[in-house]
């Protein structure tokens, strides 16, 4: 009887492994093909373990000798510094994600202080003569650091790294006042960070001004970038195959001027070949002798839908679109977003409540030039400004104000003008370093489906303050005063804004400052998505 009972126990138990075995070979057999490890071929894309920005420091003068259609330039000098905030962030931090306590992290408990010192990114500084600056961070529990300088007075690369040896999120910015003179302006700008491509909209090379194109190289090897130009005459043939090259740790400025002869509308197109490169633009404006203004500009990428988000109208002043069909672009626009059918784009002004207020159309400029269009109409305010094109363009906004006191026996007020930039949509975190603090600033936000958002002050002890929580209804605008930050508006380094529920925002500060003769000067930066670990960046490589 027990030999009975034994054969179909282990029959079964044969029985057992033998359907474990057959499991265990479908699910193999069923894996998919994409998770099996395989060799691949190798990439040139790569991930980065840092994050490093470039800060261009201050606006160079118009070089003695350099050649020009116009007089001399009146007098005075550009101020000879800048002030420069930086932002660290962990990825893992809390704050990312409107947290206000302290952050849990996968190091050892010893390695970190209770302030978090030691837990936040590490900053590091190299100048212009490529040695290395003392940096004194301050920093929190929420993991995040901040490093901030009155007074730099030539380009610098800053550096951060996590604990774990990871890219955090950095945003640096730097601020250019000069009171009086031909560089009297306001200048607000993004430490460059290094790309492969980049695109430059609303320049120009008429007589009296001065643009510039700054090339920096943050890497350890020689790079080539390669100009083209356009015009509202198109593609400028003396400039296809212009190309600069840049040595490790050095920054080439290169006046418009030297690339094409006089015109009123310029863009740039640059593509880089080797090592990745840091690119922005210094504007100087002059009519006659009457100063118009400085300002710093980023970088942007071509697009069919571009939007600027919190562009102040003041009262007396006036705005510009400028747009270029550059060779690089996307897919085609939506042509039912362009009113006309003889259009090729058009232009739209929402107020603060989503109301449209303003449309423009836009001709066909044609493949490879530029066009600029007043956005004539508007009164004083606070609008976002829209622009659906049937193809991609390159595009800049610029808002300029006439006031202060005339300069000896010029006809007309001096004036300054902020550059905007178009806005990227964000449906996280933004981190915004403001190199001039948040006095006489504020931040727009504006939602094209409604957002629910955080704004929190950085200080520059590191602290991050009590945040403000903003409702932003679909299609509206809302606008964040420094009063609504807490006090001390001159404490801020920067802004953290936060997504609370997934809806995406886009936004930009614009500030002012005094001039010497009581004037007023303008300035703008956009909020970024930058909040996210780096995920590589694809290098073109120079042919051998």
């Amino acid at each position: 009887m027990t030999d009975t009972h034994k054969q179909p126990r282990a029959f079964l138990a044969a029985f057992a492994v033998l359907a474990i075995v057959v499991l265990v070979g479908s699910v193999v057999a069923l894996v998919p093909e994409k998770t099996l490890t395989k060799a691949s071929l190798p990439s040139a894309a790569a991930t980065s373990t840092r994050a490093a920005r470039v800060c261009q420091g201050p606006i160079v003068a118009r070089p003695e000798g350099t050649q020009t259609s116009d007089a001399d330039f009146a007098g005075g000098a550009p101020s000879p510094q800048v002030s420069m905030n930086a932002v660290a962030v962990d990825p893992s931090s809390n704050a990312l994600y409107g947290g206000t306590q302290s952050s849990q992290t996968n190091l050892d408990p010893a390695s970190s202080d209770m302030n978090g010192k030691d837990a936040s990114p590490r900053l590091s500084r190299v100048d212009a003569e490529g040695r290395a600056a003392d940096v004194d961070a301050e920093s929190s529990a929420l993991l995040n650091s901040v490093y901030g300088l009155d007074s730099l007075d030539a380009s610098t690369i800053l550096t951060a790294s996590t604990a774990d040896e990871t890219a955090p999120v950095l945003d640096a910015s730097q601020a250019h006042v000069t009171g009086s003179g031909d560089y009297r302006g306001f200048a607000l700008a993004r430490c460059a960070q290094a790309t492969t491509s980049a695109s430059f909209a609303g320049l120009t090379t008429r007589a009296g001004t001065f643009d510039t194109l700054v090339v920096s190289n943050p890497g350890t090897r020689a790079s080539r970038a390669r100009v083209t130009v356009y015009s509202e005459n198109g593609v400028e043939p003396a400039t296809q195959g212009s190309d600069i090259v840049v040595g490790p740790g050095e920054t080439a400025r290169v006046p418009v001027s030297t690339l094409v002869d006089e015109r009123e509308t310029v863009a740039l197109d640059v593509e880089v070949r080797g090592t990745a490169l840091a690119m922005s633009a210094e504007l100087v404006r002059r009519e006659g002798l009457v100063p118009q203004g400085t300002e710093n500009v980023q970088a942007s990428e071509p697009s069919s839908s571009l939007t600027w988000p919190g562009v102040v109208l003041r009262e007396g002043g006036n705005a510009h679109l400028a747009l270029a069909r550059t060779a690089r672009g996307g897919e085609p626009g939506d042509a039912a977003q362009v009113r006309s059918e003889e259009a090729f784009a058009t232009a739209r002004a929402f107020n603060a409540q989503g109301k449209l207020v303003k449309e423009w159309d836009v001709k066909d400029p044609g493949q490879g030039t530029t066009v600029e269009i007043p956005l004539d109409g508007l009164n004083a305010g606070t609008y976002t400004i829209s622009l659906s094109a049937r193809s991609a363009v390159a595009g800049s906004l610029r808002s300029s104000i006439a006031s202060g006191a005339r300069q000896g026996d010029t006809v007309g007020l001096p004036q300054d003008f902020a550059e905007y930039a178009p806005s990227e949509a964000i449906d996280s975190a933004s981190v915004l370093a403001l190199g001039h603090g948040a006095e006489g600033g504020s931040l727009t936000l504006n939602s094209e489906h409604g957002a629910h958002v955080s704004v929190a002050p950085i200080r520059r002890d590191g602290t991050i303050g009590a945040s403000t929580s903003v409702d932003i209804k679909a299609g509206h605008s809302v606008t964040v005063n420094p009063d609504q930050l807490g006090k001390d508006p001159a404490s801020i380094a920067g802004l953290l804004v936060v997504s609370q529920d997934g809806g995406a925002y886009r936004g930009a500060w614009s500030q002012t400052a005094a001039a010497d003769d009581g004037g007023t000067l303008v300035t703008t930066l956009p909020l970024a998505a930058n909040a996210a670990r780096a995920t590589g960046m694809t290098v073109n490589l120079e042919p051998r």
